[in-house]
């Protein structure tokens, strides 16, 4: 929380100079409210502090009397990825540079690392926390969670294993196209056979992968694309 209310009120550019530091999407917490509107006799060129931070996303605070502690944010949902760790790993380096902070919630300590180990592997670095409260803009934490969620008022991200590695479908048998079959096990490929999938189009199969999801393991195919994306297939 930067204390821009703080400012000395002859102190306008100060104030603009402050918020350059902050990500353009970060929210400025407001603990005084009540001065958002205030002006200075002492300087009556300078600015409202309302209007200084215009167009930024703000929590404003305030004194709640007694029985009126019930307190309402705004939670998103999230989407999920499904093994799509391309595009995971560009959303969570997105919301970091907007100030967010980001979790990921694995089952269990093995699975926590085996995804350390996944986002690695994506260029992207991060460990696993104790608890959600650690400092790291993202961090693994190890618990239960059965859907992800987004508080932007509060800068947080989490998602939940289901999301990250998506659930684990049935396979079902499908009749055959005019140009190749449908697969109705993965034994019927062999590493570096190019497969079509039916949303995702032509990739290669790199193998199987097993990953512990819940509290069993799940294989997966893996598929690479042209652009270098990978694909997890259940």
């Amino acid at each position: 929380m930067l204390p821009l209310v703080a400012v000395p009120e002859t102190a306008d550019a100060s104030a603009t100079r402050l918020l350059q530091y902050l990500p353009a999407g970060a929210p400025v917490i407001v603990d005084a409210p009540r001065l958002l509107d205030e002006t200075s006799e002492d300087a009556p060129g300078r600015r409202p502090l309302a209007e200084i931070i215009a167009g930024r996303p703000r929590v404003e605070l305030e004194v709640l009397a007694a029985g009126e502690a019930d307190v309402t944010l705004e939670t998103l949902s999230v989407d999920p990825y499904s093994g799509k760790f391309d595009r995971l790993v560009d959303d969570a380096n997105r919301w970091r540079a907007e100030g967010f902070t980001v979790r990921l919630v694995a089952a269990d300590p093995g699975q926590a690392e085996h995804l350390r180990e996944i986002l690695h592997d994506h260029d992207l670095d991060t460990r696993v926390a104790d608890a959600l409260e650690s400092p790291d803009s993202i961090a693994i934490v190890v618990g239960e969670l059965s859907g992800g969620f987004a508080v932007p008022a509060v800068g947080l991200v989490v998602l939940a294993e289901t999301e990250i590695f998506g659930a684990r479908r049935r396979m079902l048998r499908r009749p055959k196209y005019q140009r190749g079959a449908a697969l109705t096990a993965f034994t019927d490929l062999a590493v570096n056979d190019l497969v079509v999938h039916e949303d995702h189009g032509i990739g290669q199969y790199l193998g199987l992968r097993t990953m512990h999801i819940g509290d069993k393991d799940a294989d997966f195919l893996l598929l690479e694309y042209a652009d270098g994306n990978q694909l997890y297939v259940p």
